[in-house]
């Protein structure tokens, strides 16, 4: 992306103030029709000099005509050639950002499932933990009484209420175990409502994580867009400018005409051309 205007800017003979070997050739014949007026009106052959100053007066015309249309082909496909190169670019750059974009909700997308693993994970530890079985659960003190009057009642040989006692507390520790298996369960699924709770916060607040990536990632393209646009607008300015000043030049050098083969140089020729390279090493 934003490679330099330089391969579409060319560099013409209004840059250097020279004209090319075509103008040259047809510069130089005008030159040798005045010199030939003026040796006509010398030696008094005075309908040749008309002929010659009317041939010359068309040919003038004719020169003018074709470097100024010249010129504003030139200007025009210029223009155009930046035109095209600022939409190849923004054409990139449309491409790069879809590519930013599509990177960054795989990249997202990828958190939520892992963060969805891991709170599934941490869920079915609870979840299994609410399952198992209470190993060894305190005993209660109407199961402790109990077992202590049954041996009482054998060391007075009591044999059969001691039977029914021992009844008794094997009943009452099934239920200590059921109450304690119930216990169990009621924690398990307490901790497992306030885990899912916590995980349904942690979970928005990555997904508002990503909002916001997804904001900042769009303003930052809007941004890269705006920057590039007004690059481009910038350097059109310039460019046309340029242009204006190419257009005084070929005015200037046609208003003074042939001298040589070469246009007359711009007041600060020197300043034209670092605005011109400079214009060149711009990247839109």
């Amino acid at each position: 992306l934003n490679m330099p205007l330089r391969r579409v800017l060319k560099t013409g003979y209004m840059t250097t103030g020279n004209v090319d070997q075509k103008d040259g050739a047809v510069i130089s014949y005008l030159h040798k029709l005045q010199e030939h007026r003026r040796v006509c009106v010398e030696d008094g052959r005075y309908e040749e000099a008309k002929a010659t100053a009317e041939r010359l007066a068309s040919l003038r015309t004719q020169q003018v005509e074709r470097l100024r249309q010249g010129l504003v082909a030139n200007q025009a496909r210029e223009l155009e050639d930046v035109h095209k190169v600022f939409s190849e670019e923004s054409t990139k750059l449309a491409k790069l950002w879809r590519g930013r974009v599509k990177e960054y909700e795989r990249s997202f997308a990828r958190s939520v499932e892992e963060f969805r693993a891991l709170h599934q994970e941490q869920q079915q530890v609870l979840i299994d933990q609410m399952h198992t079985k209470v190993q060894n659960p305190r005993p209660s003190k109407t199961y402790l009484h109990q077992r202590q009057f049954e041996g009482r009642l054998a060391k007075a040989q009591e044999y059969t209420r001691a039977a029914k006692v021992r009844l008794a507390a094997h009943l009452r520790r099934q239920e200590d175990e059921q109450e304690a298996q119930l216990l169990h369960e009621a924690d398990c699924t307490v901790r497992l409502a306030k885990l899912t709770a916590k995980q349904q916060v942690e979970m928005e607040a990555l997904l508002q994580r990503g909002a916001r990536g997804r904001d900042e990632l769009e303003i930052k393209r809007l941004s890269e867009f705006e920057k590039k646009t007004l690059r481009f607008k910038n350097v059109i300015m310039e460019l046309q400018s340029l242009h204006k000043l190419e257009m005084v030049q070929l005015e200037n050098f046609l208003d003074g005409q042939v001298q040589a083969g070469k246009a007359v140089p711009l007041r600060d020729g020197e300043a034209y051309r670092r605005r011109r390279d400079a214009l060149s090493n711009t990247v839109v």
